[in-house]
């Protein structure tokens, strides 16, 4: 199973891109057409955070079968512990603001 169809299954997100690669953005709280960019946690590691100088993450190179949890927080609810690693509207901005998407894995 292709990891975007697992994500897509979470209220308020979508997989967006041209080809086999999607990188996960929020369809809630984005003022404009910029998409929201959410913040990767994966296993307890900043994967993706918003930054320009950071790759944005393909969920598509998850092994589903690795995936043992997944966690959406909205921005209002992104724990501390994770608010502060980023997430942007691809505008510069960063911080927890399109929310924040937690993958634990194997």
């Amino acid at each position: 199973m292709r990891a975007e169809v697992l994500i897509g299954a979470i209220p308020g997100l979508r997989a967006v891109g041209k080809t086999n690669e999607k990188i996960i953005v929020s369809s809630r709280g984005a003022v404009s057409r910029i998409p929201c960019y959410v913040q990767v946690i994966l296993s307890g590691l900043s994967i993706y955070n918003g930054s320009v100088s950071r790759p944005e993450f393909d969920v598509n190179r998850l092994n589903t079968w690795d995936v043992l949890a997944v966690e959406y927080y909205t921005p209002a609810t992104t724990p501390p512990r994770f608010a502060a690693t980023g997430g942007g509207r691809g505008d510069g901005t960063v911080g927890a603001a399109c929310g924040t998407l937690v993958i634990w894995t194997k």
